[in-house]
């Protein structure tokens, strides 16, 4: 069975709510899913700050997408 890497970027929606340990993980284990999750949040970041090398945690997107593939 194949292992899909999945990686969630956002704020502190997807981080307080504990989207993808505890929601994402709950209904891609009862799919049958194989995967592993990794998560780069942080309250008040938005989309634009991800994506910029120049923010301190965009950097780190940066950085993580360049070192792994994530499906």
């Amino acid at each position: 069975m194949k292992k899909y890497k999945i990686l969630f970027i956002g704020n502190s929606y997807t981080y307080y709510n504990e989207m993808p340990e505890t929601i994402f993980a709950g209904i891609a284990e009862d799919a049958g899913y194989n995967f592993t999750v990794r998560s780069l949040t942080k309250g008040g970041w938005d989309l634009v700050r991800s994506g910029s090398a120049d923010d301190e945690l965009g950097a780190l997107v940066d950085m993580e997408l360049k070192g792994t593939k994530y499906d």
